[in-house]
């Protein structure tokens, strides 16, 4: 029994990320991998698994910027690829993750912790709910 981290785009990552209920299933898991010569990483099995936490994080507090009106959107983007050398900013990965996906980790991460970090900025929520209410049309 093992998780792999399978958000869009994660997949055509150079590794894997991975999590295994215990250790035979990792020790099966990687005698696969190998012969499939597959890169890959372990992380603890956890809601959201690793880079899905960062990510969402890094979006939420990204949201909460705008929000504030201290940037826009395309701002924020911009200056986390030219000043951090992110290969993309949090509104490109929220675009390629999802709105629900992201806002749905999040209130699972708050939920498991109890941890009010993971409080969704009411600006994600607010496109999240104009991307579903332009996908019913």
């Amino acid at each position: 029994l093992a998780g792999i981290n399978a958000w869009p785009g994660m997949l055509t990552n150079p590794a894997w990320e991975l999590s295994a209920f215990n250790d035979k299933s990792k020790e099966r898991l990687e005698s696969l991998l190998k012969k499939w010569e597959l890169d890959y990483g372990f992380v603890n099995d956890r809601v959201g698994m690793a880079t899905p936490r960062l990510l969402s994080m890094i979006i939420n507090e990204a949201s909460f910027t705008v929000q504030e009106g201290t940037a826009s959107e395309v701002d924020i983007d911009q200056a986390m690829k030219l000043g951090v050398n992110y290969p993309g900013g949090p509104f490109t990965w929220l675009a390629k993750f999802g709105h629900a996906n992201v806002v749905g980790l999040l209130e699972k991460m708050q939920a498991e912790t109890g941890n009010p970090r993971y409080k969704i900025a009411p600006y994600l929520k607010q496109q999240m709910r104009k991307k579903h209410a332009e996908a019913m049309l």
